[in-house]
């Protein structure tokens, strides 16, 4: 909001003073700074006067940034607010479809927690290929009528230029593009001001149709270009020969990865002394931080929960700090998973060692396979399944943030818990000290 206030600002500052330098009136000083601010340069008004084009690069260099970070706002802030809201309906949507509606069978045949799992994961994958293709023919309807209806306006503001619909056309796809030959320019009073109400709505509809492309055609494009040069430029070792056309190509490519092999050399050795050198950083230690740094390297795979848990025979202190121990460090393992660009998914045994964590399940009980759906007492999606709707993979956070929300909220529990206990083996001591000091005095009392 600011930042387009701060736009209409500029461009209005800037209209009166081009004016005031060129002659122009107003209203062609807002025509000239619009056109100059979206790069569209049509170049039926140009600066003249030396003081005007000093001006102008300072004025169209913030001008053409401040448009920047409105696009830059629109797809950070309302496309992903509106991606989030729109996949979470699909998703819901899609849910009740394989829970409620006639996919039973799918939902039958999944009989354990990780295949319940993995058609959630299904369900989500096809919920978001839902939602792209849905965003996409939307802001391609909208740029049709935006199109198609800026151009009808135009032919009828110049009526003097007999402008035909289809040169309207042209000329509202060329600036629309910000291609901008100039051999069509409005120039009636009613087509200028409409020009610009209609060029500075085209920003937030191209910035979402173009993202919106870029998630779906464009990405089929470059996996087809991909698939395109695997058989031809790049061809890989297991596609077929096709009567020896592709067999050059196949010696070649193998005769350039043995030199990069050999070329690499030189980077195996170096590697060949690090792993040297961590041995014997591993060998000065003792073996109790040889196990802990195993762990820590097996933290987040599910290995580190369900061994120490299924060999946890150790006194009640030793498994509250090994608690501890699992709980911080998978924090740390999840908060650079915070900063990726897209939200990232984790697999079953991720899942099942955080949530053990977290103390959602019994950590020492084994995954029974889940109830089929219409045996009695058995609900078609539970709270506790990966298909109900309190299903982790339904929330409205994303998996990290879910999982780090609560593995806090775990681990300040125990902090909490360890806490009081102190306070009462505290208590206790001192109550014990009083006891045995009131009766020291009494036998001091009968002893006189």
């Amino acid at each position: 909001m600011l930042q387009t206030m701060s736009l209409m600002g500029w461009l209005c500052l800037g209209a009166g003073v081009f004016a005031k330098l060129e002659g122009w009136a107003y209203l062609d000083g807002i025509y000239f700074c619009d056109t100059t601010f979206l790069v569209i340069g049509l170049g039926d008004y140009t600066l003249t006067t030396k003081a005007g084009r000093a001006l102008l690069f300072p004025y169209a260099t913030i001008g053409i940034v401040t448009v920047g970070l409105i696009v830059s706002s629109i797809r950070g802030l309302v496309l992903e607010r509106g991606k989030r809201k729109v996949r979470r309906r699909l998703l819901e949507k899609q849910r009740e479809v394989i829970v409620d509606g006639g996919e039973h069978g799918a939902v039958d045949r999944a009989e354990s927690q990780k295949e319940r799992f993995e058609l959630m994961r299904k369900v989500q994958d096809r919920a978001d290929r839902k939602r792209k293709w849905m965003s996409l023919c939307t802001s391609v309807t909208f740029f049709l009528v935006f199109w198609l209806g800026g151009a009808f306006v135009f032919m009828k503001a110049e009526k003097d230029q007999k402008w035909t619909y289809f040169q309207s056309l042209y000329f509202c796809y060329t600036t629309i593009l910000t291609i901008g030959y100039g051999d069509f320019t409005p120039t009636s009073n009613s087509a200028k001001p409409f020009f610009v109400i209609w060029t500075l709505l085209a920003v937030p509809m191209m910035t979402i149709l173009v993202s919106n492309l870029g998630d779906t055609i464009i990405v089929i494009i470059k996996n087809v270009t991909l698939w395109l040069g695997e058989w031809t430029i790049l061809p890989e070792e297991k596609l077929p020969d096709l009567g020896g056309r592709n067999r050059w190509l196949k010696t070649e490519t193998q005769r350039r990865r043995q030199r990069r092999i050999q070329g690499s050399e030189k980077f195996q050795q170096a590697q060949r002394e690090r792993e040297e050198q961590r041995r014997r950083e591993l060998r000065d230690d003792d073996e109790e931080d040889i196990e802990e740094k195993r762990a820590l390297e097996r933290i987040g795979t599910g290995l580190i929960n369900r061994e120490g848990m299924e060999r946890d025979t150790g006194s009640g202190e030793e498994r509250n700090k090994r608690l501890f121990h699992d709980l911080a460090f998978s924090i740390q393992k999840l908060m650079p998973d915070l900063a990726s660009k897209s939200p990232k998914q984790y697999g079953y045994e991720e899942w099942s060692s955080y949530l053990k964590l977290i103390n959602m399940q019994d950590p020492r009980s084994k995954i029974q396979p889940a109830p089929k759906v219409g045996e009695a007492g058995v609900e078609r999606h539970p709270k506790d399944d990966w298909l109900g709707e309190n299903s982790p993979l339904m929330s409205r956070q994303s998996e990290t943030e879910w999982l780090l929300t609560r593995l806090c909220s775990r681990l300040e529990e125990c902090l909490r818990e360890e806490r009081d206990k102190e306070k009462k083996k505290r208590k206790g001591k001192a109550r014990s000290e009083g006891l045995d000091i009131g009766g020291d005095s009494a036998k001091i009392f009968k002893s006189t």
